[in-house]
């Protein structure tokens, strides 16, 4: 009789399809017969029943690279109506995002910042630069802000003419003056790289039409 000892495994189990020990009889449970317990029948209150809605909010980052959202069941604090009206009367809003581009640098705990984008509100300014604006590609309507994203490549562009509109305003008058801030954030933006550039330029060593 042929031996089919060296097919079995130390748990009894045949290692091999359709083959069988005669001499001893083995049981092996199928999937079917093991016991499926359900989350429903081991909780005291059964699941997906409630006639209700659970709202989550985004809270605070834990993941280093900042695109996976926290999800929290407490409502971040939100801003007050006063806050809300003196936001609201700024010429222009600026927003700033934490920088996850793998920047080192913590001041005081506190992580690197980055512009994120600006919202224009003044209708002074969308009326007047408006005819700009839309040569760029930013649509501007007399019943919504204008939002321009980083790294506000159409402000870049548009920053000489821009200047120039706000040097042919009354200087008292609330245009100029509302310009006069657009003027100083776009200085603060890109001061450096107009500086750069226009060295450059002046070496022959760059050539940009609207540089």
């Amino acid at each position: 009789m042929e031996d089919y000892d060296h097919i079995l495994g130390s748990t009894g189990i045949p290692g091999g399809m359709g083959r069988y020990n005669r001499h001893k009889s083995y049981h092996v449970t199928t999937t079917a017969e093991i016991p499926q317990t359900s989350i429903e029948e081991t909780s005291d209150e059964p699941i997906r029943q409630e006639p209700d809605i659970k709202h989550f909010y985004e809270g605070p980052t834990e993941c280093p690279c900042g695109e996976c959202i926290n999800w929290v069941e407490r409502k971040p604090v939100q801003v007050s109506n006063a806050n809300k009206e003196k936001f609201a009367k700024a010429a222009i809003k600026v927003y700033y995002a934490k920088d996850y581009s793998g920047n080192p640098h913590i001041f005081g705990g506190v992580g690197v910042l980055k512009f994120h984008s600006l919202e224009i509100q003044s209708p002074h300014i969308l009326s007047a630069c408006q005819e700009i604006l839309e040569e760029y590609g930013i649509l501007v309507s007399d019943r919504e802000n204008v939002k321009i994203v980083a790294p506000f490549q159409e402000l870049y562009f548009a920053h000489k003419r821009i200047s120039d509109l706000k040097d042919a305003s009354e200087k008292k008058s609330i245009t100029f003056k509302h310009l006069e801030v657009l003027i100083s954030f776009m200085d603060e933006l890109f001061g450096n790289t107009v500086k750069v550039v226009s060295g450059l330029i002046a070496k022959r060593l760059m050539c940009l039409e609207h540089a």
